[in-house]
This record gives structure tokens, sequence and C-alpha cells, in this order.
């Protein structure tokens, strides 16, 4: 339970659907005092109190710093954008409340994530894409068979109005609360600033190059830029110019024309099929780069890697970015995905 809208109703859901329902929240960032709560455990704590459920705080702060924070400042410092959301899925909540919740006999988790799991005929779990316009089955590549079978998702065909709506009907204390819009661990979106925290660095002013090499002019720190960016470049242009490309060595922000964003190949590492079982010839499906993408239909090749894939596309798409995810999808069910690598391997 986060304090917000989405974990609260799916407590108070499955609390009517007759479970027997306790609360947890994490406590995950960074405080000098370490057994203060957020605000995110007080407003949770005020909703399982109104629930009359019991509430536990988990501190994970340490995991969260190894697994997400400084990975996340890493991947900048190596010129990549990379998603933190699927990590601190991957290891703190399906991973570290996930193993605390099946090591003190609870038979669930359920978050507030909007997406459905099904079960076949062969007891084989699948993950589908929620009925709702807010599926978030892109973040949720990296579960497989173990987690699916003790994970519930009870918001799956709710929007979010009707949501907030319902919410406000029960008299929850979160019904409307905002949603969070940044990076949880973000001050004001100021990426570089956690990058120099945690990697113990600085950056000075680089240089802006042409495809060609050319220089065009000075950027303040590379890592303040990501692939298909166009605001705060300053380069005055007869074209419109975008960030195609990042050399961390050179400090370099690399500039072009938008066409110069658009490919056909990327290659994904790390990456996990949900059946438990990698592929082993090509297989044609539907493919997504970025949360807000549209699907696109796309051939994925094995490669000698198992955890490494190279996926081409049927038309070429624009801006995909080293260190972001690709998920794999067959009409609508959520195969498996990857971390998008550096051009060629």
């Amino acid at each position: 339970m986060s304090g917000g809208v989405d974990s609260s109703v799916a407590a108070m859901l499955l609390q009517e659907q007759g479970y027997d329902v306790e609360g947890a929240t994490l406590e995950l960032l960074p405080n000098e005092d370490n057994d203060s709560l957020s605000q995110a455990s007080i407003d949770a704590k005020a909703v399982a109190s109104h629930l009359g459920i019991r509430h536990h705080v988990v501190f994970a702060r340490d995991d969260f710093e190894r697994y997400v924070i400084r990975p996340f400042a890493h991947e900048y410092i190596c010129g990549r954008t990379p998603n933190p959301c699927v990590l601190c899925n991957r290891h703190i909540k399906f991973g570290r409340l996930f193993e605390e919740a099946m090591r003190t006999g609870f038979d669930y988790v359920a978050t507030g994530h909007y997406a459905k799991i099904d079960k076949d005929s062969s007891g084989n779990y699948h993950l589908f894409r929620a009925d709702s316009r807010k599926d978030q089955t892109y973040v949720l590549y990296s579960l497989g068979q173990k987690e699916l079978s003790h994970v519930l998702f009870p918001l799956t065909d709710m929007e979010k109005d009707d949501l907030r709506s319902l919410a406000r009907d029960r008299g929850l204390p979160a019904a409307d609360k905002a949603d969070s819009q940044d990076i949880c661990f973000v001050p004001q979106g100021s990426y570089s600033s956690v990058v120099e925290r945690y990697e113990n660095c600085t950056f000075g002013e680089g240089n802006f190059l042409s495809v060609n090499g050319e220089v065009l002019g000075k950027h303040r720190g590379y890592t303040h830029f990501t692939i298909g960016q166009r605001k705060g470049v300053g380069i005055s242009s007869t074209a419109p110019l975008y960030v195609v490309g990042i050399h961390p060595a050179e400090n370099a922000v690399i500039l072009g024309p938008e066409s110069d964003l658009f490919r056909k190949e990327i290659y994904a590492g790390e990456v996990n099929f949900i059946s438990g079982q990698r592929i082993s010839k090509p297989i044609s499906l539907e493919a997504k780069t970025r949360y807000q993408a549209p699907l696109a239909s796309a051939t994925v090749y094995p490669t000698d890697d198992e955890k490494m894939v190279r996926v081409v596309f049927d038309e070429p798409i624009r801006a995909m970015t080293p260190g972001q995810a690709v998920c794999f999808y067959q009409g609508t069910e959520l195969l498996g995905g990857g971390t998008i690598l550096q051009d060629e391997q």
C-alpha cells in the first residue's frame, strides 16, 4: 500500500471479496532518521485504519539503494536511460516484499497494478494487458511462474475515474490523492544530482556534435539528455535537431534530424519470458519500446546468449533508447521483455 488510491482500492476490493487482508508499505527512500515514516506510510496507515486491517511497514531502504538507485545512476553514467520502475518491481515489490510475504505465511501479494493474470488447463500462468487504459504490463515483464501463482491484481478491469468515484463512495482517505508523476527518488526531475551523488562525480561542459563529428555548440553535461530529446538542446538550425546519440567517454551529445532516430533492429539483454522457457526459433509478435508507445509488429530471434535476443521490427521505430524496456506481446498476452542494449552486440 503506497498510500495512493490504486493500492487503497485494491485492498478494499479484496476485503469485500472475503479475503483476509493486511496492508504493507515499503519504506524505500534514504532518510537521516532510519525509524521515521514517510508520508506514504502515514497515508497508508490511515487507509488501513479506515478498512480495519492490520498495517505493516517494511524497511527496504538498503535494498532499494542497492538494486534501484545505484544501478539507475550507473546506467546514466554509461549514457543509457534506465527504467527504475522495472528494477523496483523485479527486486523490491516482487522480490524483497514477495519473499517476506511468503516467508511469513501469506498466500498472495496484491498490488494496485493494472494487469490481468490467468491460469490455463495445464496449470501455467499467463499475464495479460488490463482492460483499463492504464495497463501497466510494460513494467511487469520480469515476473515469472512463481510470482504469478501468488500475485493478485484486483484493478484489472477498472478505469481511474471510476476507481476514484468508488473510493469516494466508500470514504477512503486516499480518494483524491494525486498520482505520483516523477521518479520517487529524483527530486524535481534532477537526474544529474542523483547521478553525481551516487557515482561521486561531477559533469562539466561537453560538445554537441553533428552525426559527422562537427562541433555544434556546448552542453552542460551528457546526463541531462536522452535519445529523442529536442527540448533543452538550444542549438540554432534550419531544421529541428534531436539527440540521436550519447558518447560518455567524450562527454559528447550527438544531434541530428528526426529521421536519424528511426531504426528497425535492436538487441535486448536480461530477457525474461514469463513462461520460464527461452525461445529456440524466431517468433513473430508485437513489441513496444516505451510505456506509452503503440504496439508494433516485430520478429524476435534467439542468440547464443540465452538472456539476449535480437528484435527486428517490420517498420522503423522512433527513438529506441538503450536502458529502456522492450516488451513482447501476442494479442493481449505479455510474453516477456528485456532491456534495450547499446546498438550492435
